[in-house]
């Protein structure tokens, strides 16, 4: 279930929010997946 509220990060940037509306916020899927072992993150979204 989706996380009501939740903003998405900038897997490479954490303080930085991705948006939709600029592909330079965006990651790969293997770059999310190392950015979320860090423990820095709670989970991925798909835009």
């Amino acid at each position: 279930m989706p996380l009501q509220g939740a903003s998405p990060d900038n897997p490479h940037h954490h303080l930085i929010r991705a948006s939709v509306k600029i592909p330079k916020s965006w990651e790969t899927l293997d770059q999310s997946l190392t950015a979320l072992e860090t423990g820095n993150y709670s989970g991925l979204g798909f835009m």
